[in-house]
């Protein structure tokens, strides 16, 4: 095999690009030329980081590490928001992504309502109200606040003395 091909055939190792991990040769020991020319390529082992701090995906299912290295997130919750980082390891290198920020929204939902006031009339006609509040939860993180009104009323009549 020429000496330049030689080169160029020692070892593979990962090196983020976006948008996807890309192989780049480097040079390394002689040891690698059989695997590569044989076809087999040197492996890495993908990992993800969550505020810098490894997920460990054995623990918390909510996790998946894809066959392609994808993070998958089977449900956003709120405490899965953060700064996410795709890393890769092998015999020559370890390498980082750029962290890529996730925000979960949390659109805010009514309360129940509250039971019907009093008449506010004493003597005739008059208006009960109820009332309900969005922060079952509140909105979050720029989520939409809830629809509808805070307020309700309906009419009402008390009976007048004599």
């Amino acid at each position: 095999m020429p000496e330049d091909q030689q080169d160029n055939l020692d070892m593979f190792m990962l090196e983020w690009r976006r948008p996807a991990f890309l192989w780049k040769k480097i040079a390394f020991n002689g040891q690698w030329q059989h695997s590569l020319e044989s076809g087999v390529l040197c492996s890495a082992l993908v990992f993800w980081l969550k505020d810098n701090v490894e997920l460990d995906v054995q623990k918390d299912i909510n996790f998946i590490i894809s066959s392609e290295g994808s993070l998958i997130i089977n449900q956003a919750r709120l405490q899965d928001s953060g700064n996410y980082t795709c890393g890769a390891v092998n015999q020559a290198s370890r390498r980082l992504s750029d962290s890529a920020s996730l925000v979960v929204y949390l659109d805010g939902q009514w309360t129940a309502w509250s039971e019907w006031s009093e008449c506010s009339a004493t003597c005739g006609k008059g208006k009960k109200r109820r009332t309900r509040t969005c922060t079952d939860p509140a909105p979050l993180n720029g989520g939409d606040p809830c629809l509808g009104d805070q307020q309700a009323f309906v009419d009402c009549t008390s009976l007048c003395p004599g």
